[in-house]
């Protein structure tokens, strides 16, 4: 079942989605790269960070990865979300923008933020979004991250 009320997982572990097995997305952060050696010079007064995520399905619908559905979490309890998805940036591969997630499939790739200088994630967190169709979708589920920028 997602953490969402409980403990946060540790990097490498997998949420179970739903908490039913065999059904609803399965997944990992794998790793926590700060700062992350990426492509291109972040913005000014920023440095790159980026999280390896990885999402499986096995249920009866499709469903989507989105890297707009992750935030970090520093230790004042301030939030950013994703702010970069593209190929170029990254020299690893990408977390998808958005894609949809067939049964039995996963998808992995790194999400990017250009963190303010002042900011030290501690926690990613998956955040609770709407569906396309008003539907709720996963709880919040937590991973807590080295905290050595």
């Amino acid at each position: 079942m997602g953490t969402g009320e409980g403990a946060a997982h540790e990097l490498g572990q997998t949420d179970s989605g739903f908490g039913i097995s065999g059904v609803g997305p399965l997944t990992t952060v794998h790793d926590f790269a700060d700062p992350f050696p990426a492509r291109t010079t972040p913005p000014t007064g920023t440095r790159w960070a980026g999280l390896d995520i990885e999402t499986c399905y096995g249920g009866w619908v499709a469903i989507a990865a989105e890297a707009e559905a992750w935030e970090l979490v520093d230790a004042d309890g301030d939030h950013l979300t994703v702010n970069y998805t593209r190929s170029d940036v990254s020299p690893r591969e990408a977390y998808p923008h958005f894609k949809s997630v067939a049964d039995g499939d996963c998808v992995r790739g790194w999400a990017l933020w250009a963190l303010p200088a002042q900011f030290t994630p501690v926690t990613a967190l998956r955040v609770d979004h709407e569906g396309r169709n008003g539907q709720r979708r996963d709880p919040e589920v937590a991973w807590t991250l080295d905290e050595t920028p």
